[in-house]
This record gives C-alpha cells, sequence and structure tokens, in this order.
C-alpha cells in the first residue's frame, strides 16, 4: 500500500472530486443526471465546505498515486464518538479495477479504525446503485437494514442500503488477522470488553450522592459556599481569587452534550436532600483518543470526609467509560494536596507522572501529580467484568 498516499483533500482537488462522482451516488444523497437532480453549485458549496472545515475525527480525504493522480476520495461525515461509529462515502476512478479499489478502501478502513478510532462505519447505497458498491463487501462490510423509500428522486422512491463493518470484524476478518496473531494489537482492547451492566443502570446515583446538571437553584448556594471554601488553592491553576458570582452563573447556563461532548461537563455533587456540596467536570474532552481529565470540588470543610467526593468521582467514572466510551480517564493533583492524592489512589487512579513546577501558588512553585485510571482497569475494579 506504499504505493498510494491518502490526504486531507484542497479545494484544487474539488474539480477531480466531481468527476469520480459520475454515475454514482451523488453528494450526501444528490441525484446527478444531465438534466435532473442536485445543483451543481450546491454539491460544489458542500465539497468546499467539508475542505475547509476538517475535525479530529472526520474530514474529505483523497487517496493518490506516485505520481500525484487522485485514484479515490472519501469523505468521512456524521461522526458520532460517544457511540464509536460513523458514516462515510467511497468514490474511486471509473477505470480502476475491484481490486485496486479494494487496496484503496482497505487504506481508508485502516485510517478510521487504526488512526482515528472508530469502532463501527456505515456506507449508505441507493438500492439502485448498490453494484457500484460491491467493494465494500468483499472487504467484509454487511447489509444490515433496508431503509424502505427512504430516497425520493426523479418521482419515484427508492430503498436505501445500509452496510456496516465493525472493528471487531476488521481485525478479525481482514488483512490485519495476521496483525493481531504477532501481538501488535492486545487482547484488552475496548471493542472486546463486554461490561456485565443492565442498560437500565442508573449509572449517575449513589447511597450519599446524585450527580445533575447544575441549575439556576443553585447558583446562589454554590456562591455562598465559594466565598467560604479554600478550594481555589486546591483545585485551580488560575491566582487563588475570589469567584465572582457571573462566573458561577454561566455553569447554570451551559448545556452539557451529551452526544458530541463539546466544551466539557458539568454535574452538580447533590445529597439525597437536594442540597449541593460541589461539582464534577470533564475537561479536555478527547474523542479521538477517548480520554477525558476529571476535576473535582467540594466546597465546604464540614461536607469533606463524607465520602461524598470519592462517590462523586466514582459514579461519574462510571459514567465517562460506560456511557461516554472513554478509554481513559485522568486528573491532577498539586503536590500540597496530600489527602486528594491519597484519596484518588485508594479509589484506583494509579499515578502516572510528576508536571514538576507546573503550579505557581503564593510565591512558589509546586508540582502536579498526574493520576489515571484505563477503561478495563476500573470497570475490574467496579466487579463489572
Amino acid at each position: 500500500m506504499n504505493q498510494y498516499n491518502l490526504r486531507l483533500a484542497k479545494q484544487s482537488d474539488i474539480q477531480t472530486i466531481l468527476t469520480l462522482y459520475e454515475g454514482k451516488i451523488d453528494y450526501k444523497f444528490g441525484s446527478k443526471s444531465p438534466s435532473i437532480g442536485c445543483n451543481d453549485e450546491i454539491i460544489l458549496e458542500n465539497l468546499k465546505n467539508d475542505i475547509s472545515n476538517p475535525e479530529d475525527v472526520k474530514g474529505l480525504y483523497v487517496i493518490e498515486n506516485l505520481n500525484k493522480n487522485i485514484l479515490a476520495s472519501c469523505n468521512i461525515y456524521s461522526a458520532f464518538h460517544r457511540n464509536g461509529y460513523t458514516f462515510l462515502q467511497f468514490y474511486y476512478k471509473k477505470d480502476i479495477n475491484e481490486t485496486t479499489a479494494k487496496e484503496l478502501l482497505e487504506i481508508v478502513m485502516n485510517l478510521c479504525f487504526q488512526e482515528l478510532n472508530y469502532n463501527k462505519l456505515n456506507i449508505d447505497v441507493r438500492s439502485t446503485q448498490i453494484e457500484f458498491y460491491s467493494v465494500f463487501i468483499k472487504c467484509g462490510f454487511q447489509i444490515e437494514v433496508t431503509l424502505r423509500e427512504h430516497f425520493f428522486t426523479q418521482g419515484s422512491y427508492e430503498d436505501i442500503i445500509r452496510l456496516g463493518l465493525t472493528k471487531y470484524d476488521y481485525i478479525n476478518k481482514t488483512i490485519f488477522l495476521q496483525t493481531l496473531q504477532n501481538g501488535a494489537l492486545k487482547n484488552n482492547e475496548d471493542y472486546i470488553i463486554k461490561p456485565n451492566v443492565l442498560p437500565t443502570k442508573p449509572l449517575l446515583r449513589g447511597e450519599k450522592v446524585y450527580l445533575s446538571p447544575i441549575s439556576a437553584d443553585d447558583i446562589d448556594l454554590i456562591y455562598n459556599l465559594c466565598s467560604e471554601t479554600d478550594d481555589v488553592y486546591f483545585a485551580s491553576i488560575a491566582a487563588a481569587a475570589p469567584t465572582s458570582y457571573h462566573s458561577i452563573k454561566r455553569l447554570s447556563q451551559k448545556e452539557n452534550d451529551y452526544i458530541f461532548f463539546h466544551e466539557g461537563m458539568t454535574f452538580g455533587i447533590k445529597k439525597n436532600d437536594g442540597n449541593i456540596v460541589g461539582t464534577i467536570n470533564a475537561n479536555f474532552i478527547d474523542n479521538r483518543n477517548r480520554n477525558l481529565m476529571l476535576g473535582l470540588t467540594i466546597y465546604s470543610t464540614s461536607d469533606r470526609g463524607n465520602g461524598y467526593g470519592s462517590e462523586a468521582i466514582k459514579l461519574f467514572t462510571d459514567f465517562a467509560f460506560l456511557e461516554m466510551n472513554m478509554h481513559r480517564v485522568y486528573l491532577g493533583c498539586f503536590s500540597f494536596n496530600d489527602r486528594a492524592f491519597n484519596l484518588y489512589k485508594h479509589i484506583g487512579f494509579k499515578p502516572e507522572g510528576i508536571n514538576r513546577s507546573f503550579i505557581y501558588r503564593n510565591g512558589n512553585y509546586y508540582d502536579e501529580y498526574v493520576l489515571g485510571v484505563l477503561k478495563q482497569e476500573w470497570l475490574n475494579l467496579r466487579g463489572y467484568l
């Protein structure tokens, strides 16, 4: 496969990409024919947008040969990070034989599974044009769903056939089976892990506390607690200064994104009587590598030592692995916060290293300890495997 090069598409590639579409499915179910169908200007605008706005786990790619001739294009779109799947479109030149097309598709599959860390690939095909996609079947894709009369074109409806391929099948049924046998892939890969947790188990409620979005009713209480807490010394890399009411109010105005996990996630830690005692949040959510950084605050010193923080961490880490589909959860702890460091180790987080001279507090530099836990480690600790 070294004779081919996969790269993100450029604006100068657009006309070549359009020639790949001819006679096949058009851009995201556009119906291209000489007399009727999607307007070419709309297709061009969509292509320009995909090229101009690539993301870490999706985008428009081209595959070229050593002579820089584009042989195929692949659009990775509608990525659902939590569920680990994406939809893609794959087009190749008319004069390419099926063996070469299969090699090019395998390059895309390798990108999606081995680099972008997807668990499932889907391709939607119009039922009248499925012959163009026999290469998918030969690469291991299976017909999974028929969306009856889903697409309207030229005065009539036609079905859409949805093909799918899981990472498990890809590893075991494709050219990468030998890679697995050689030990390059671990047997504890996340896609193999099957927790024994009921789908209806409430993950955010424990015996002492539960986690819920912060409401407007919580703001005044949080502000009053912040005015008395020493948390600014222990839990923030910012200067140790009073917290403004406006900054706390923003917590209640920010919606948690439970689909794409944009802009982090914050929950209030509430006792069973509904009173809030702290917050727990996910920062630096990395959807490709499936990592997130956890942060915890218990405001009042009188609420510490009662097990609220440790239970909140367990609930949120359960949620991160079992619902957000993360691979690793980590956190930081300043070197002068021995109590928190011992708590995190007791819960099951493992020390992973030290960021030296990381935090400047009251005239001195202090280290930050980094602790983390992997999905399989945590599920074993919790008895979910």
